[in-house]
């Protein structure tokens, strides 16, 4: 496709089994499975998850136990019919009443925090039976693809404010500037994000700190973009350190925009320099400073670029940060 989103995307493969049912004897054609292959194979690692089910042909003569197991656990486990509980591995059991009752098995995604989808097989092991037309017989296993939709999105809140944030309540500030980000993702039609401002508002409320007092996974990827095709970072903890592989302007902002952080340059708060303590003042267009972040493709100062003045004539974006 001229379209680079999917030129070259390798689709996942799905594994059938033929089975030989059109013998003029029912017995001749015992010892099969029915196995039903979901339409879409795929988990994701928020969570999402994809049924199969299984069933014998014929009815045996003693239990059959088909153990299956997940070929990689951080990616997908595994759930049955009326539990909550998650496994690497279970075991189906069958009996002579029971044989075509199809079992449901779930399989539900794993949060991975990679970067790229990841494939991964539920296997279907040889079943053990004291009816040998059962035992030994190996079903066939099914392929699966484990979307990497646990990525740390950073966004444009899409107005301009100045460092008190007047168009908020000066009080309780995080909670207010978090308030617009989610609004922005409404507005967006992000439905199932969480929505953060990448400010410092004071100690233990830093920039680096966002991944505990939020919550979300320090590992997870960063991208510029819901379509992920901008990666900032491939992590959100290597994101303050060694790990800034792209500027702010790819995908988020345009090559001037500066943005409130009221950090130092580690993206801790910078308390001399934060429109008197991230807004937390009782006043609009209070007299002081508030250090601005600019990342571009020459600039890549990420968090401390200068100091600007708070007051309410002086405005500038803010980043946001959409976590699943």
């Amino acid at each position: 496709s001229n379209d680079t989103n999917y030129n070259g995307a390798d689709p996942q493969d799905i594994s059938f089994t033929n089975l030989d049912d059109d013998s003029s004897s029912s017995s001749s054609a015992g010892g099969r499975f029915i196995i039903s292959v979901p339409d879409n194979a795929t988990t994701t690692a928020s969570g999402d998850n994809v049924t199969f089910s299984v069933s014998l042909t014929t009815a045996p003569t003693s239990n059959v136990y088909i153990p299956i197991y997940v070929s990689d656990n951080t990616e997908a486990l595994l759930m049955t019919s009326g539990s909550s509980e998650k496994f690497d591995n279970l075991t189906l059991v069958f009996d002579s009443s029971t044989y075509n009752d199809a079992k449901i098995v779930t399989v539900v995604g794993q949060r991975d925090y990679g970067i790229w989808d990841s494939s991964y097989e539920v296997i279907l092991m040889p079943a053990t039976s004291d009816d040998t037309q059962y035992n030994g017989v190996n079903p066939q296993d099914l392929s699966f693809v484990n979307i990497a939709d646990d990525s740390i999105v950073l966004f444009d809140l899409g107005t301009r404010q100045d460092g008190q944030f007047s168009t908020i309540s000066p009080s309780d500030a995080k909670d207010k500037a978090d308030g617009l980000c989610n609004t922005r993702l409404q507005e967006l039609g992000k439905s199932g994000y969480n929505g953060y401002a990448l400010i410092s508002f004071g100690e233990g409320l830093n920039i680096p700190d966002l991944a505990t007092s939020s919550p979300f996974n320090e590992v997870a990827p960063v991208y510029g973009d819901f379509d992920k095709i901008n990666l900032i970072s491939k992590s959100w903890a290597r994101m303050f350190y060694e790990d800034v592989l792209l500027s702010l302007n790819n995908g988020v902002f345009g090559e001037t925009t500066k943005y409130w952080t009221f950090s130092n340059s580690n993206g801790a708060f910078r308390e001399s320099d934060s429109c008197d303590g991230g807004m937390n003042n009782d006043g609009i267009g209070v007299e002081g400073d508030g250090a601005v972040g600019w990342s571009n493709s020459t600039n890549k100062i990420f968090y401390a670029e200068q100091n600007r003045d708070c007051s309410d004539n002086v405005t500038f974006a803010v980043v946001c940060v959409a976590v699943k």
